[in-house]
């Protein structure tokens, strides 16, 4: 007699090669924002989900010349992201935590940001 035992997935592809550039004026120096993001989620059964998350996004920034400049000043910091989720419903409850990691945050070079986030969520 043969056994064997049989392993199933479910794969979810999320925000697979988003990219924008937005731009903004303040005081007189013009940022340009370059943003990439791709996202994968898991189910591993009804109740249970992982998440992973990665974005990119780069400022570049052009000060207006000022009297008596020979040029402007331009600069550029990417800030990395990159997020864990776990979701799991338990009859009308949700449990979920969240890691995420930000590497020059604020667009600051050399700020590292990390975020732990515990939830619960009830359906009455």
């Amino acid at each position: 007699m043969h056994s064997h035992n049989t392993l199933w997935a479910t794969l979810k592809l999320v925000n697979v090669g988003a990219y924008s550039v937005p731009l903004t004026d303040k005081n007189g120096a013009k940022t340009r924002y370059e943003n990439e993001a791709f996202g994968i989620e898991f189910a591993v059964n009804e109740a249970l989900t992982v998440s992973y998350n990665e974005e990119k996004s780069e400022a570049f920034t052009n000060v207006a010349i000022v009297a008596a400049a020979s040029g402007g000043v331009k600069t550029s910091v990417e800030s990395d992201v990159e997020a864990w989720q776990v979701a799991y419903v338990l009859g009308g409850a949700t449990l979920g935590l969240s890691v995420t990691d930000t590497g020059n945050a604020d667009y600051l070079a050399g700020k590292e940001e990390k975020r732990t986030v515990f939830s619960l969520a009830m359906d009455f």
